[in-house]
């Protein structure tokens, strides 16, 4: 740790860059630690130049974390390799500066980990600092619609955009509660999915979706593969469950038309005009999942469903998958 700062933080412990770096010794011979793909440093007061010092040998670094830590200085010596910066710090800097050093010193950089504040320059660094970064993750709970309308204006850009949470368990055995159920943020949140063409990964889990609204406007994202949200009135296990029995047997309709001839096809089609005359909540959420053929993670509230049922069995200790394709 370099400590010769014109000020020391009485909170902070300040120890040597020896005491947290890869390995010491390979720090001062400047030995390549080329396995060393991703790096965390957490709850620190940190000069660039010590931080040089230990990114210097690490040439494979993919994804750096520096969670509350504070930088002193600026960054002098690219990172080539680098796809993922992860830094939380009371300092706002300026986006146009982000995206200054972000593109000299980082090109590669894909994906951008924000911890949301209302405050902060959010929506400002997405719609100014955005280069090649294509994935957005808001470790909060809450999206303003300054940061929704940032997203929308790089909607030919985006393929990931999600809200996180460590208190969200996705897989436990009872519906998780909704927490954001302002209407108005459920017809702006309705922008993303509308207006971001290669969206693979929607992660809307706190909202609520009105059907009413999502089947008004067609979503563009075809190529969508994950999609955590909640839905108006689907909200019991039963009714989960049963939205999630109509997606798969609508998938292996779909399966079944391209692999089988035309007296299948007759079945099929009768099967589909069943669930399109079903008006039903569970039937209309299916009906708008089955729009999105390479859709395979599906989280409605609870716990995470694929088009098919795979079967964990465990044998000595070898695991294998027991998968089941029928509907």
């Amino acid at each position: 740790m370099d400590t010769a700062t014109t000020t020391k933080n009485p909170f902070a412990y300040y120890v040597s860059s020896a005491a947290f770096s890869p390995s010491y010794d390979a720090l001062q011979q400047r030995t390549p630690i080329p396995k060393l793909t991703s790096l965390k440093i957490e709850s620190l007061i940190l000069s660039y130049s010590t931080l040089e010092s230990i990114l210097q040998v690490c040439t494979n670094l993919a994804k750096l974390r520096l969670p509350c830590v504070t930088l002193a200085e600026r960054l002098n010596r690219p990172f080539q390799h680098l796809d993922t910066w992860h830094n939380v710090s009371d300092i706002i800097v300026p986006s146009d500066r982000i995206k200054a050093e972000t593109s000299r010193y980082c090109p590669l950089l894909t994906e951008y980990k924000l911890k949301y504040d209302a405050s902060c320059i959010t929506p400002q660094l997405l719609a100014n600092a955005v280069t090649n970064v294509t994935r957005i993750t808001f470790e909060k709970e809450e999206m303003a619609f300054e940061t929704i309308s940032a997203i929308v204006l790089h909607g030919a850009t985006w393929k990931k955009v999600a809200l996180f949470s460590y208190e969200c368990d996705y897989e436990m055995d009872k519906v998780n509660p909704v927490s954001m159920q302002i209407a108005a943020f459920n017809k702006m949140l309705q922008l993303i999915p509308r207006n971001c063409t290669p969206l693979e990964k929607l992660n809307l889990y706190p909202y609520e979706m009105d059907t009413d609204v999502a089947e008004a406007v067609e979503w563009v994202c075809k190529d969508l593969r994950k999609l955590r949200i909640r839905v108006k009135e689907l909200n019991t296990k039963e009714k989960i469950l049963k939205t999630i029995a109509l997606w798969r047997a609508g998938c292996w309709r779909r399966w079944q038309k391209m692999a089988t001839g035309a007296n299948a096809v007759v079945a099929v089609e009768e099967e589909e005009k069943q669930l399109e005359e079903d008006h039903s909540i569970e039937a209309r959420v299916a009906r708008h999942l089955l729009k999105f053929e390479q859709l395979w993670w599906v989280w409605l509230g609870y716990k995470t469903w694929t088009p098919i049922k795979i079967k964990h069995k465990e044998q000595s200790n070898a695991t294998t998958y027991r998968i089941s394709i029928s509907p």
